[in-house]
């Protein structure tokens, strides 16, 4: 499972959510994902 759509179907739990938290979330999943071994 890629990490875009993992990220997608977790942001996905949570309607709530601003667009700039939606952009935050996306930004951190993509660093803790290059961060990863």
């Amino acid at each position: 499972m890629s990490i875009k759509i993992l990220t997608t179907q977790i942001l996905d739990k949570m309607p709530e959510i601003h667009k700039w938290q939606h952009n935050f979330m996306i930004h951190l999943f993509i660093t803790l994902a290059l961060w990863l071994p």
